[in-house]
């Protein structure tokens, strides 16, 4: 039985280290012909919070097959016509929608729904 606690109490320990790196997996789509300035600007953003982030480029419908199956909710796309604006569009998988925002607001609701592990 002391096993089976330790065991319990080491888990809870590396979940909690874990939960203190990262808070959310996110899925940001570029164009492969994209300079990846601002998926690095927007990579660096979500990490400073904890939101873990992959670059993927295949198309948005394999994406969304993919995210699902992992069970991450957020797509961040950069389109070919925003490229130039700081607008991006964000793809809520649970709510099943998707919205042209500008970069920082977007950033800002994922804060919100995943808060860094250190939010006061």
């Amino acid at each position: 039985m002391r096993n089976v606690n330790q065991t319990q109490d080491e888990w809870k320990e590396e979940n909690t280290s874990i939960q203190g790196i990262e808070q959310a997996v996110v899925y940001v789509r570029t164009p492969a012909f994209l300079d990846s300035a601002a998926s690095r600007l927007l990579t660096v953003e979500l990490a400073m919070v904890g939101i873990v982030v992959e670059t993927v480029s295949e198309s948005i419908v394999e994406i969304q097959q993919k995210a699902d199956k992992l069970g991450i909710r957020y797509i961040l796309e950069i389109c070919k016509e925003e490229i130039g604006s700081d607008q991006i569009r964000l793809w809520d998988l649970f709510e099943q929608e998707n919205r042209k925002l500008h970069i920082e607001h977007a950033i800002y609701l994922l804060e919100k729904q995943y808060p860094p592990a250190n939010f006061t």
